[in-house]
């Protein structure tokens, strides 16, 4: 997933956003809260993990979208199999990828698991899930990142169509 950083006005104070928009799209739409995947103060000389605010909305697409195209993945169905019973876990893509261990906030949620099948309405988000951490931002399965991407397209589409004001992407 291609990421860009915007800064915005908000309540009289400047942020940057991280989102999977493109320019064109926020000049033409506005940057919607659901196209953000968190914010720091415009004013810290980088975004960092521990000076990230992350976007709960945001998130909520990303369990949404794990819970509705995880269980079709043919990897995990696969690793269903193997483990037959217990629990699942999604993990984001960049786990582990820095120091070879998997961390709790690159663990998304897990499913519980029945005779090697997926049970997709038993689905656990991890509230300790980050989509920035020293390892990256998020890095996920092409179903489940095609499905955020659609539900921001969805969000995009249902708002007025008119770009939003200065005070950024609640206004």
């Amino acid at each position: 997933m291609d990421l860009f950083v915007f800064t915005f006005r908000k309540e009289k104070q400047l942020y940057r956003a991280l989102s999977p928009l493109n320019p064109q799209q926020v000049s033409e739409f506005g940057l919607p809260t659901e196209a953000v995947l968190g914010q720091i103060d415009a004013v810290l000389p980088s975004m960092t993990p521990d000076q990230f605010e992350q976007n709960e909305a945001f998130i909520a697409l990303v369990h949404a979208a794990v819970q509705a195209k995880a269980p079709e993945i043919p990897e995990l169905q696969a690793e269903a199999k193997t483990l037959s019973m217990g629990r699942l876990y999604v993990m984001d893509g960049r786990a582990g990828r820095v120091t070879g261990e998997v961390g709790q906030d690159d663990i998304i949620g897990s499913f519980a698991l029945r005779r090697g099948e997926i049970l997709a309405d038993q689905y656990e988000a991890n509230p300790h899930y980050r989509v920035l951490t020293d390892n990256g931002p998020l890095q996920l399965p092409a179903p489940i990142e095609t499905a955020v991407l659609i539900a921001i397209d969805e969000a995009l589409h249902a708002a007025d169509m008119q770009p939003h004001g200065e005070d950024g992407p609640d206004s």
